[in-house]
């Protein structure tokens, strides 16, 4: 599987959405860079390279000094990818589906809040691809 296609694919969607951008005006693959607020960062926590056809859990981690700028954010990353259908990422047809979101720290802990929130990404067999209209 082509995770990396998948995970940028989604993060150029994250990248396009205008209530994100305005919410995040810094978006980045989550690592080692300094650490600024807001902040909206993307990482992959769980893949499985015996298996292709093995769903990945992407998690986004929101940092913003307002709470109710997480609960938006929040909100938007949901209506982006939790949806019932298929949906095409980088040419890979995939259901995604919310799993969980935690507080990364305690609340208001340094004058910003911290929240993760994770999505399944699961790529779909031929057989159970419908077409994309």
């Amino acid at each position: 599987m082509m995770w990396d296609r998948v995970i940028q694919a989604a993060s150029d969607m994250a990248a396009a959405d205008g209530i994100l951008i305005n919410l995040y005006p810094t978006m980045r693959n989550a690592g080692p860079g300094k650490h600024s607020v807001p902040l909206l960062e993307h990482r992959l926590i769980a893949d499985s390279e015996d298996e292709l056809w093995s769903p990945v859990v992407i998690q986004w981690d929101q940092w913003h000094e307002s709470m109710a700028a997480i609960i938006a954010g929040e909100r938007q990353l949901r209506l982006l990818f939790h949806v019932e259908t298929q949906r095409d990422y980088a040419g890979i047809p995939m259901w995604s589906q919310y799993v969980d979101a935690e507080w990364i720290a305690s609340p208001d802990r340094d004058g910003y809040f911290g929240r993760a929130i994770r999505f399944r990404m699961t790529p779909l067999r031929e057989r159970y691809q419908h077409p994309v209209p």
